[in-house]
């Protein structure tokens, strides 16, 4: 039976577990974000982290072409969801299974009330589903993903690659952003610009098509103090106008959470910078990929991040709602973007 642990960590032994599953890397989530539910599902050494938390759907109506009385309905409601994993980090794996678990049981063991329960893709690959439960298959947008050349030993052997179109907009990125003060942030900086970093970024939260609750910056503080996570300030003169974050994950580097002034932006190629600043730290040690996240796919493939499909599945706990949203999410549709190809040659890859 699986046990539910609610807005408290169970004692477990993490010594062995994903880096992502240490209790001490929970912990900065839990502290921080109190508007949401944080849970642990335990069945002998099987660990899932999952969050419940209300989410209105009026954002997520722009991927779907119902009609406007349909959407007007929809703009009303409020679930209760119930996500297997962590909303913050979603594009992560935050379980470990130690053997083949059926979807059924875990569903019979939850005790929590929820209007809908929501697996990513990886997870539900890893259950077996032995009755066929139905599941609503909903794609999202694409994780964006940028392999790193084996042979690259510097930002400059990556800027060789590119075709002269490329390589002229990085010119003018290095040329507009020149007059910043890139720089680590110390615990004592994250007190500081905390409340900063939050403004920065909202502005970049609020702009996407879709979000749940409200992430709170002290979150990535927390992280910092405990060595999970580096983060780097944009600084013009003495003032903060952008922050960039990176998760050492084995061979991965995991650029999530940013922010930036949107009304300097364009003036300092802010955005861009900040992927450059990414591309040159994975270079630098020695990462296979840097994982950038769901966010601005096509300008991100204009730097060589390419898409990786992803998926969520949606099971309603009411039958009928579950039969109504089935038919609602057939209307559903991810923007197309035009993945840009900015390399003379494909890239000699580092074995993951």
């Amino acid at each position: 039976m699986w046990k539910e642990y609610i807005n408290k960590i169970p004692n477990y032994d993490d010594s062995n577990l994903p880096k992502l599953l240490n209790k001490s890397f929970l912990k900065c989530f839990y502290v921080n974000n109190q508007f949401i539910k944080h849970m642990v599902l335990k069945k002998n050494e099987s660990i899932i982290y999952a969050n419940i938390f209300s989410l209105r759907l009026k954002k997520g109506l722009q991927y779907n072409k119902s009609n406007f009385f349909v959407k007007f309905i929809l703009r009303l409601l409020n679930l209760e969801i119930f996500y297997l994993g962590n909303w913050y980090l979603n594009n992560f794996h935050f379980f470990y299974l130690d053997k083949s678990h059926d979807i059924k049981n875990l569903l019979k063991d939850i005790k929590e009330d929820y209007s809908a329960i929501v697996l990513p893709d990886y997870l539900m690959r890893d259950f077996e589903n032995k009755t066929n439960l139905d599941f609503i298959k909903v794609e999202i947008e694409e994780d964006m993903f940028f392999d790193v050349n084996n042979n690259w030993t510097s930002i400059n052997d990556y800027i060789e690659c590119l075709k002269k179109k490329y390589k002229r907009r990085i010119e003018k990125v290095n040329l507009t952003s020149k007059d910043l003060i890139i720089k680590s942030l110390s615990n004592s900086d994250l007190k500081l610009y905390e409340d900063h970093m939050q403004l920065l970024f909202n502005q970049v939260v609020n702009n996407e098509k879709f979000s749940g609750p409200q992430f709170d910056v002290k979150t990535l503080s927390e992280l910092s103090k405990n060595n999970f996570l580096s983060i780097y300030g944009y600084f013009d003169n003495n003032t903060l106008v952008a922050f960039s974050t990176y998760i050492e994950n084995d061979k991965n580097l995991i650029s999530y959470y940013v922010g930036f002034d949107k009304t300097l932006n364009e003036k300092y190629s802010l955005y861009s910078r900040i992927l450059l600043e990414s591309i040159k730290l994975g270079i630098e040690k020695n990462k296979s990929k840097i994982i950038f996240g769901r966010t601005a796919n096509e300008f991100k493939s204009n730097f060589g991040a390419t898409p990786v499909k992803s998926y969520i599945y949606i099971r309603f706990q009411n039958s009928i709602v579950h039969s109504i949203f089935k038919r609602i999410f057939k209307n559903n549709s991810i923007k197309k973007w035009v993945q840009r190809s900015p390399y003379n040659e494909v890239p000699e890859l580092k074995s993951s």
